[in-house]
């Protein structure tokens, strides 16, 4: 009968596994908002809700649609303004 021999490969080293954190850290810190979708900011005349994805610009007499609507939002409300027509939104999309 053969003796079976057991070898054990040693585990990363505790200085690869501080690196590799340190450097998903880092990329967070500088990516981490375009990741999250973040990276846009709310229309000056509107309020925003990130987490609801919501914008709200409503009776801010506005005669156009604001372009810097993220495109994540779920829920625009445009209501009581002077907005007469979609057009350059609709080329745009």
């Amino acid at each position: 009968m053969r003796n079976a021999t057991l070898t054990c490969l040693p585990g990363p080293s505790p200085f690869l596994f501080l690196l590799v954190h340190l450097l998903l850290r880092l990329l967070l810190i500088l990516h981490g908002p375009e990741l999250a979708g973040a990276s846009s900011t709310c229309p000056s005349l509107c309020t925003c809700s990130n987490q609801a994805s919501r914008v709200i610009c409503t009776r801010q007499n506005l005669d156009q649609v604001p372009e810097s609507i993220s495109v994540n939002t779920r829920y625009l409300n445009l209501q009581e303004n002077s907005i007469q027509g979609l057009d350059k939104v609709l080329r745009v999309i």
